[in-house]
């Protein structure tokens, strides 16, 4: 029988400063999360968020120095769930859970 599946620890990641309107919004997962939870066969994935599904593609760089993830309908989710400012180096929390293959859950702490 498999191991029930534990929630990864992610943070919410920008590509802009605070002040900069045009900023978009998406989730660093992590160098050690990536590792353990993601294949790099894969190009996308699916994220499940509020009951709704999204899929967000992968970024080469992704692989190499830059894992996040980034998709129109979690920039926006981010955007109604108010998570977009903190203090500096303090960014909100957020857990991933795997659902099996190339699937998550995303969830608030």
């Amino acid at each position: 029988m498999p191991k029930p599946q534990k929630p990864m620890q992610v943070s919410v990641w920008t590509n802009g400063k605070q002040t900069d309107p045009k900023r978009s919004f998406g989730v660093d997962v992590g160098k050690a999360n990536r590792k353990a939870h993601f294949s790099n066969f894969w190009s996308t994935v699916t994220l499940i968020i509020d009951g709704t599904e999204h899929e967000a593609s992968l970024a080469p760089n992704f692989w190499t120095t830059c894992p996040e993830i980034r998709c129109q309908g979690l920039n926006q989710w981010i955007k109604d769930k108010a998570l977009t400012t903190w203090p500096p180096g303090n960014r909100p929390k957020l857990n991933l859970m795997p659902l099996g293959e190339n699937r998550f859950e995303l969830s608030r702490q």
